[in-house]
C-alpha cells in the first residue's frame, strides 16, 4: 500500500459540496467546480486565474461555450465568483475553511496573495462573505482582513 502524500492531494471540507444547492447542479458544473477546487494555482484566500478560455477548455474537456455555462451555473449557485475582464475564480468560501486556524505564516499569504490580484474586488467579497460566516477566525486574521479592505476601499 502506497503511504498518503499530502501533497497530492487537497482535502475538500464536507460543507463545501455536500448540500442541497450542489447537488441541484448538471453533473458537468459539478465536476468542473471539483477541478476548480483542486487547482494547485489557488492561493489562500481561493483565488486563481484561469488560463485563456481556449487553453481552459482543452484543460477542463469541456467546450467553451460549456466552460462558461458551468462558471456561470457555479456563479449563480454562490459556489465561486468569476471575473470575466481579469479571468480570476473566487471560491466562494474557501478561506473560511483554510485559514480559520492560521498564525503568522497565514496571516503573510494572505497578505501576499491579496496584493497579487488583478481583480481586488473579488477579495472584497470573499472577505465579507468570511465575516458574515460563523466561522471562528484568530484576531491577526481578522486584522489582515481588515488591512485588505481598507487597501481595497482606498481604490
Amino acid at each position: 500500500m502506497t503511504p498518503y502524500n499530502s501533497e497530492n492531494y487537497r482535502l475538500i471540507p464536507d460543507g463545501l459540496v455536500y448540500n442541497e444547492a450542489f447537488n441541484e447542479l448538471p453533473a458537468q458544473t459539478q465536476l468542473l467546480f471539483y477541478k476548480l477546487i483542486g487547482c494547485p494555482e489557488m492561493n489562500l484566500l481561493g483565488i486563481f486565474k484561469l488560463r485563456p478560455l481556449r487553453a481552459a477548455s482543452i484543460e477542463f474537456d469541456m467546450s467553451e461555450a460549456d466552460l462558461l455555462e458551468a462558471l456561470h451555473q457555479l456563479e449563480k449557485a454562490d459556489f465561486i465568483l468569476y471575473s470575466e475582464q481579469t479571468r480570476e475564480v473566487a471560491i466562494t468560501y474557501w478561506m473560511g475553511w483554510g485559514i480559520c486556524k492560521g498564525g503568522t505564516p497565514v496571516i503573510d499569504g494572505l497578505k501576499s496573495a491579496y496584493m497579487q490580484l488583478e481583480d481586488k474586488g473579488l477579495a472584497l467579497t470573499v472577505f465579507d462573505r468570511m465575516r458574515d460566516s460563523n466561522i471562528e477566525v484568530k484576531q491577526g486574521i481578522k486584522d489582515a482582513i481588515r488591512t485588505a479592505l481598507n487597501d481595497i476601499n482606498t481604490f
